[in-house]
């Protein structure tokens, strides 16, 4: 056996039996945030709320209904989705691919917006 065909396996073996220094969700092309905000408004007050936070973001043309109390939006590499539950609670969440960079749209900017338009 060549001896550079030896040295792979062992690189792979290690690598498989030793973790990683580096977490697992920093290797992930996969990013997910959320978040949450409490408001007084009624889930189809805050649907549409949630649409007019997009339309604040740039995705005017890229949003969909998603049932009664949700709504989502997003681009390439980016979806993000707002719940509103009858108990007064947006929930916000984001899938970023790759992960976001700093400036970009993300949670923060979407559940500052949606709590404008909440007020």
């Amino acid at each position: 056996m060549p001896i550079w065909l030896l040295a792979l396996m062992l690189a792979i073996i290690f690598e498989m039996v030793v973790p990683c220094s580096v977490p697992a969700a920093e290797r992930s092309p996969i990013h997910l945030e959320t978040n949450w905000l409490v408001h007084q408004k009624t889930a189809a007050q805050c649907v549409e709320a949630a649409k007019s936070a997009f339309r604040d973001n740039s995705y005017p043309d890229l949003i969909a209904d998603n049932g009664p109390q949700g709504v989502y939006a997003g681009d390439e590499g980016k979806t993000f989705a707002i719940r509103c539950d009858r108990q007064n609670v947006a929930f916000v969440a984001a899938a970023y691919s790759p992960w976001p960079q700093l400036g970009d749209v993300n949670t923060q900017t979407i559940s500052g917006a949606l709590k404008r338009h909440l007020q």
